[in-house]
């Protein structure tokens, strides 16, 4: 239905970002998918506890023509109600699995009629890694950023060879700093969609990938994200926006799976 693609100039933030993101994503009535093509490696398999096949290296494994729309989601694991494809951590063996297809994936999985997919793409570093092709393939670029100098310089000196998709990109704040948004959206001519507050409770719960829905409502993190994902569903192409559903407000049940449900039980 959509693929939205969370890059990075300088600086953390961008995959705790897309995780809440996914948790509180107002279309309720597709599949959410949240995909690792981060050529850096990926951290959610470590974060949830999912080790295990299958990942991105199991999908490429094989004849990669089969890496399509259809067979893509016996790839993915579970987390409550978010699909994963997740990234193996080493950031050689993620490049291997991908080779030069970064592309070719990220349009099979905006092919997905069922699902609106969240792509964690990593840091902008050098069109060589392929996540530039990632950003360029997607329905709307979002780019991570802290409100600091250093950061926002970073952001403007990349900015005219970061790939433009289809329906664009835009900028999320994250952190505290003394960059404003509407500084950074004169400086860069980009729409800024929101901001995340510095929630070190929230990010510790996501980064532990375990939690309490209790916990989860008591988060800033996860409310400032509602805000931010209904603002990016209006900013991605008029045909893709998504419905809202009586449900869009509520928050995820936890995780229960694997090693998450083992961690949170002992505690």
């Amino acid at each position: 239905m959509s693929l939205l693609a969370g890059v990075k100039v300088k600086g953390e933030g961008l995959t705790t970002a897309l995780q809440a993101l996914s948790l509180v994503w107002p279309r309720r009535d597709v599949r959410r998918v949240l995909a690792e093509l981060n050529p850096q490696g990926g951290d959610l398999a470590v974060r949830y506890g999912l080790l295990d096949p299958p990942n991105l290296a199991t999908a490429a494994s094989g004849d990669k023509s089969q890496m399509t729309a259809g067979n893509l989601p016996r790839y993915f694991q579970s987390v409550g109600d978010v699909s994963l494809l997740l990234a193996p951590a080493s950031a050689e063996q993620t490049q291997a699995s991908l080779g030069r297809g970064w592309a070719a994936v990220t349009a099979e999985l905006a092919a997905m009629v069922d699902a609106d997919v969240l792509v964690d793409a990593g840091t902008l570093v050098t069109p060589a890694l392929g996540n530039a092709e990632v950003l360029a393939a997607a329905d709307l670029g979002l780019i991570v950023v802290r409100p600091t100098l250093d950061a926002v310089v970073h952001l403007l000196a990349r900015l005219p060879a970061i790939p433009f998709p289809r329906g664009g990109l835009v900028v999320l704040v994250v952190g505290e700093g003394p960059v404003t948004a509407p500084q950074i959206e004169q400086e860069s001519g980009l729409a800024v969609v929101g901001e995340l507050p510095w929630d070190r409770e929230g990010a510790a719960m996501l980064m532990a990938g375990s939690w309490t829905e209790r916990a989860l409502r008591h988060s800033r993190l996860l409310r400032w994200s509602l805000n931010v994902a209904e603002e990016l569903c209006a900013h991605l192409p008029q045909q893709l926006a998504p419905r809202p559903s009586g449900d869009a407000h509520a928050l995820p049940t936890p995780p229960v799976s694997g090693a998450v449900a083992e961690r949170t039980a002992t505690r």
